[in-house]
C-alpha cells in the first residue's frame, strides 16, 4: 500500500523545518543542562535530517547523520534508564 503526500504539502520543507526545530530545542536543553531531555530533541532532529538526506541522496549528510544517530541512540538508552531509575526505583 502506498501513501501519497498531497500536492499542497512539501514533505522536504516539513522534514527540514521539523529537524531545525527539534535540533534547536535539543541544543537549548543541552545548554540548560537538561539531560536526558536534550538527547531526545537532538535524536529526533537527527532522524528527520537523515530522512531528508536520504530523500535528496546527499551522501555526506547521510553519513554524518547516521553516525550521529548511533551516538544519540546510546544517549537515548541511557536517558530512558535514568528516567526509569528516577521515577520507579526511588520510591
Amino acid at each position: 500500500m502506498s501513501y501519497a503526500v498531497p500536492d499542497y504539502v512539501d514533505l522536504d520543507f516539513v522534514l527540514q523545518w521539523g529537524a531545525v526545530l527539534f535540533t534547536i530545542v535539543g541544543a537549548a536543553l543541552a545548554s540548560a543542562n537538561r539531560y536526558p531531555y536534550n538527547v531526545f530533541g537532538l535524536y529526533t532532529g537527527t532522524v528527520l535530517w537523515t530522512i531528508w538526506a536520504v530523500r535528496i541522496e546527499t551522501w555526506s549528510l547521510i553519513v554524518v547523520n547516521s553516525v550521529l544517530l548511533v551516538i544519540y541512540f546510546v544517549g537515548v538508552i541511557q536517558g530512558i534508564r535514568k528516567i526509569y531509575e528516577l521515577h520507579f526505583l526511588t520510591r
